[in-house]
């Protein structure tokens, strides 16, 4: 790790640690149903104080509230195998609440939910109405529908032809902090690559509280190394092709699953992750060298249901 950010190691393993206790009460007093989707808080208390004392008295009442509202719409389940194993789902508050930042809804996300670019609400709703017998009447307003349609809409234009073109989120390009000594080091050879490949076949989880990337320990090392070395941008932009690539069809390749189900996961959680990696890229490098095991790390991410991200790595 370069030394001028040797110093933020300790402050970034601190919010790691809050974070990763946050998800650990979350996933103790709160049931996802992965066949339904249906979840269920068995203590509305403990949550609230977990959260309380994750972010304080404001943020996080704010952040329990929001929780509660994952648990009463449920969650979209839009892949299940064939025996009813590696299930995909995403929050029907995700796609309900205007405060989600709209890079987060990629087109590849909104597509495996079945929402795109061209179809009216009225069209769209006949469609989910029969493929989601349980959706919340708030997701199926003409307003909500009409509103992920154009944002649909307008991702499909910004990726252009074979994903090109500046994602959303990178059209307010963040200012980072580089060593005068170290600031324009030439990445190592094939890096980009080397992460891409990572990131094929990672493993993706998603929970009542958020969702998950695991990566080996070497390809946590190359993640990291890409960030504080060929920065931000070019990594994202490189993450973001492997999530275009699924609208035509191009799968992953996780070991143990599916052709299918890996394009269904990385529709669904590819484009919140690359989201949050845009705007936390180098805290994520730091906490990725921090608690990267032998046996690799998993980067962690609650649903951005605040408008924001709180991202952190666990050893696996």
């Amino acid at each position: 790790m370069p030394h001028y950010l040797e110093g933020l190691v300790p402050a970034v393993r601190e919010f790691d640690r809050t974070w990763q206790q946050l998800a650990e009460t979350l996933d103790e007093v709160g049931t996802l149903d992965p066949q339904t989707g249906a979840v269920e808080i068995h203590s509305e208390a403990r949550m609230r104080e977990a959260a309380v004392q994750a972010f304080g008295d404001e943020e996080g009442t704010v952040f329990a509230e929001a929780l509660l509202q994952i648990a009463r719409t449920g969650f979209a389940i839009t892949y299940v195998e064939e025996g009813g194993t590696n299930p995909i789902g995403v929050p029907w508050a995700l796609l309900i609440d205007e405060r989600v930042p709209p890079e987060v809804l990629h087109p590849a996300l909104l597509d495996e939910v079945g929402i795109g670019p061209i179809p009216t609400p009225e069209t769209t709703r006949r469609f989910l109405e029969s493929a989601y017998p349980g959706a919340p009447a708030e997701f199926l307003t003409d307003y909500n529908l009409e509103r992920l349609n154009q944002i649909a809409f307008s991702g499909t234009l910004l990726a252009g032809p074979g994903g090109s073109g500046p994602p959303p989120w990178m059209l307010n390009p963040k200012v980072t902090i580089k060593s005068p000594t170290e600031a324009h080091l030439p990445p190592k050879p094939n890096t980009l690559d080397e992460v891409i490949g990572c990131f094929q076949t990672s493993e993706l989880n998603a929970y009542l509280w958020g969702f998950e990337i695991c990566l080996d320990h070497d390809c946590g090392e190359k993640l990291a190394d890409a960030l504080l070395t060929a920065g931000v941008g070019p990594v994202v932009n490189a993450l973001k092709g492997v999530v275009d690539k699924t609208l035509g069809g191009s799968a992953a390749t996780l070991p143990g699953v599916s052709a299918a189900a890996a394009t269904a996961a990385i529709k669904v959680l590819g484009g919140p992750a690359v989201a949050a990696l845009a705007i936390i890229a180098i805290y994520t490098a730091i906490s990725i060298k921090a608690n990267n095991t032998p046996r690799g790390v998993c980067l962690q991410c609650f649903w951005p249901l605040l408008g924001g991200f709180v991202w952190w790595a666990k050893g696996r």
